[in-house]
């Protein structure tokens, strides 16, 4: 996809997101937008996507409450609370699967233990694509946006900051466990415009894990049937045959979906 700047809009209205510090990529693979939080090139994923079914996967994931679907809402920009984004991204660990959290799991009462009235779980999406999801964001901890927070080897992260910094945030995948982060000031009071999740959320978050898991812990994210990993050559996007020249990562494939080779020369 191409990340440069946008013009969306809706009716007469044009939506111009910025990018981070101004920082503009061309023509990307699609992991980047996320990787790096690149505003433009998610909301314009998010277009292709459909914004209804981005907003109901959000509220069937466990966000509370209905979302609106409307082009910030691709990047976050929507009321919610820490308890609501773990449930949300504990889909995402639950391999597609969303589950209300709880803080009381069960009542034992004079011998007897008292019926529980929870929903039951829902599966959203499935674990291909979970897993696929979670694999992108372990880039975020080594090269994205959360990449000098230091968190424990094999976290899955993604980071988050308003305008203004207002307030920022960084959620943290350590498998099988979900970390939230938000800093900010209760009245919305700005805050100073250098922090971002990357550099002030995600650091606290590594600073527990190394505290609660320990310093020397790591983080492994089993993968599911129907994953294949191949070798992508960054520039063009297609399967790296060996031979060719440039950089390459490697890519988690649904089996049967994979871009096209590069040509033999």
């Amino acid at each position: 996809i191409i990340d440069r700047p946008y013009s969306f809009m809706s009716g007469k209205t044009a939506y111009n997101p910025g990018n981070y510090r101004g920082v503009f990529l061309g023509s990307i693979p699609m992991r980047y937008g996320l990787v790096y939080s690149l505003n433009n090139a998610t909301v314009y994923l998010a277009q292709r996507t459909g914004l209804s079914r981005i907003s109901k996967n959000a509220v069937d994931m466990g966000c509370d409450g209905d979302i609106f679907p409307y082009y910030a809402m691709a990047l976050g920009s929507f009321s919610t609370t820490p308890l609501s984004v773990a449930e949300m991204y504990s889909t995402l660990a639950n391999y597609g699967t969303s589950k209300k959290a709880v803080i009381v799991d069960s009542i034992t009462y004079d011998g007897q233990t008292l019926p529980r009235n929870l929903p039951e779980p829902k599966q959203v999406f499935d674990e291909v694509t979970a897993y696929q999801t979670m694999y992108i964001m372990q880039e975020v901890c080594t090269r994205g946006t959360a990449r000098g927070a230091k968190m424990l080897a094999g976290t899955a992260a993604k980071t988050g900051t308003s305008d203004h910094s207002k307030d920022v945030w960084t959620v943290a995948i350590s498998y099988p466990y979900v970390i939230v982060l938000w800093v900010g000031y209760d009245d919305y009071k700005r805050m100073n415009d250098d922090l971002s999740g990357g550099n002030t959320a995600a650091p606290i978050i590594a600073a527990f894990q190394k505290e609660y898991f320990g310093a020397g812990k790591s983080f492994t994210i089993p993968v599911p049937a129907g994953v294949k990993f191949e070798k992508v050559r960054s520039a063009t996007g297609l399967i790296a045959n060996g031979s060719g020249r440039g950089r390459t990562y490697t890519e988690a494939f649904r089996e049967g979906h994979y871009p096209k080779k590069e040509s033999v020369k």
